[in-house]
């Protein structure tokens, strides 16, 4: 290790957390590492961790991050990443804290987990070093411009992650019914691992993508029920269901009604708004 940088407190006080918008508990950087670092924190810490890598690799949570990828842990959440070496590695780290923090998150969309996209690498580089140059020179451990540059950094950071349609290709693969799915292969092609990969794609659409693929079935078999004569055995089948009971049980379980009640059902609607 050629350069390391640290400044704050690694023991969080939360009264200075609780007194300002935003503040910079601990910051730093490991430069040209000749070895593996490793942290595990089974109970994480109280305030916000940002891990970000201008250059190298890290490994987070059993995923591998590239340049201009960064992760955000939340308070209290189990934490388990490694600095890896290289002759060009460069980390950066930031713990902060303030009573506007969770409210600004929110808003940018900006969740535990998410990566950024490479294109801008080389705006979130240059916030970095300024931040590291506002923390350097200035003899207070948090001085009030950094706050303003590290909202700077976090907007940036959630702009790319925030989409109205995350994970692209997995959404794809799962909405393609006739062909069978692997949620393993969907992991590694975001070079995430399962565990991982099923946290994020659940805090973007709200469901795993197992239950995201089900949902899809149901709404497949409800337009086959409602525009064509097929059997629900028949149905069950189009839809990817092996046993028709299964599928009768999940399609009540999920709609309220049973497939023959909800094909009735809607033919009836049908009916009644011709007759009016």
């Amino acid at each position: 290790m050629k350069a390391y940088f640290a400044k704050g407190r690694e023991i969080y006080d939360v009264t200075l957390g609780n007194s300002k918008r935003i503040h910079i508990n601990n910051f730093g950087y490991y430069r040209e590492l000749a070895e593996e670092i490793r942290t595990v924190r089974p109970h994480g810490r109280k305030d916000y961790h940002l891990l970000y890598v201008a250059s190298g690799e890290m490994e987070v949570e059993g995923t591998r991050l590239t340049p201009g990828e960064f992760y955000l842990y939340l308070p209290d959440t189990p934490q388990d990443y490694a600095y890896l070496p290289g002759e060009k590695s460069l980390y950066y780290w930031i713990h902060f804290t303030g009573y506007g923090v969770q409210a600004f998150l929110r808003e940018a969309g900006l969740s535990g987990g998410l990566h950024a996209e490479t294109g801008r690498k080389s705006r979130a580089d240059d916030l970095l070093r300024l931040l590291a140059d506002a923390l350097s020179r200035d003899g207070e451990i948090d001085p009030p411009y950094a706050g303003d540059l590290l909202f700077a950094l976090l907007r940036l950071l959630a702009a790319p992650s925030v989409q109205r349609y995350p994970f692209p290709r997995a959404v794809k693969a799962l909405e393609q019914l006739e062909e069978p799915v692997c949620v393993e292969a969907l992991a590694q092609s975001y070079r995430m691992s399962r565990g991982h990969f099923i946290r994020s794609f659940r805090a973007a659409y709200g469901v795993t993508p197992g239950d995201y693929r089900t949902r899809a079935r149901i709404r497949l078999a409800q337009n086959l029920l409602e525009d064509t004569e097929l059997s629900v055995c028949r149905v069950s089948e189009q839809c990817g269901f092996s046993d028709p009971l299964y599928f009768s049980r999940l399609f009540k379980k999920r709609t309220g009604l049973s497939p023959t009640e909800f094909r009735r059902a809607r033919r009836d609607d049908l009916q009644n708004f011709n007759i009016k």
